[in-house]
Parts: C-alpha cells; sequence; structure tokens
C-alpha cells in the first residue's frame, strides 16, 4: 500500500543580520581601551574541550566576564588575542554579550 504525504513547509524565520565579527571585536577593543579598562581572553576545562572566558577589567577589578564554549582542546594565540573570530561563532556571541553590556555601562555613566 502506497501512502503520500503532503505537507506545507513552514515560512523561513528571519535570520538576523550580523555584522562581520572583526568589527565588533575592533569596537570592543576601542571602547574598553578609551576608557583604560583591560580585556583579558582565557580558557577553562569544561569536559574534555577548553571553553573560553572574556573578562573585562577596571583598575584590576573584573567587572564582567562572559563564558563561550569550543569544542575542541586547542587553545591558539588566535584565540587568546581575539584575532581570528568567525562572524556568528560562540566566541563571537561572546563578543557581542561583551560590547552589549561595555555599551550600556558608558550609557549610565555619560
Amino acid at each position: 500500500m502506497n501512502t503520500t504525504t503532503t505537507t506545507t513547509p513552514l515560512p523561513a524565520l528571519p535570520t538576523p543580520r550580523l555584522r562581520a565579527a572583526r568589527q565588533d571585536v575592533d569596537e570592543l577593543r576601542s571602547l574598553i581601551e578609551s576608557n583604560e579598562w583591560r580585556l583579558e581572553v582565557d580558557w577553562f576545562w569544561s569536559g574534555r574541550n577548553r571553553h573560553g572566558m572574556l573578562r573585562i577589567y577596571e583598575a584590576e577589578v573584573p567587572v564582567h566576564m562572559v563564558e563561550f564554549e569550543r569544542n575542541t582542546q586547542v587553545w591558539t594565540d588566535g584565540d587568546a588575542n581575539l584575532s581570528k573570530v568567525r562572524t556568528g561563532s560562540p566566541k563571537h556571541l561572546a563578543v557581542l554579550s561583551a560590547l552589549a553590556w561595555v555599551r550600556g555601562t558608558l550609557e549610565l555613566h555619560s
């Protein structure tokens, strides 16, 4: 017995457009430097993978931290200094989160 099932495709959800990761990293660095803060990127073990953490320091005190997942044990200079960030990656989303926090903090103080 042959049966045919007809399905109606669901409408596609709009995909948010992201700027290039390089633009977001450059803006984050610029805002942090202009306010005499410091950005640090470090890793920690999560199971068998090294996940990342962005930390923003003000006067040697961490004021904001964002974790991001990774699927590898490798940690390179590109990870440590944010020179290699793919658009839409967990690292890029962490940069966006930190950037939103910095913008919000600067708005409160202005």
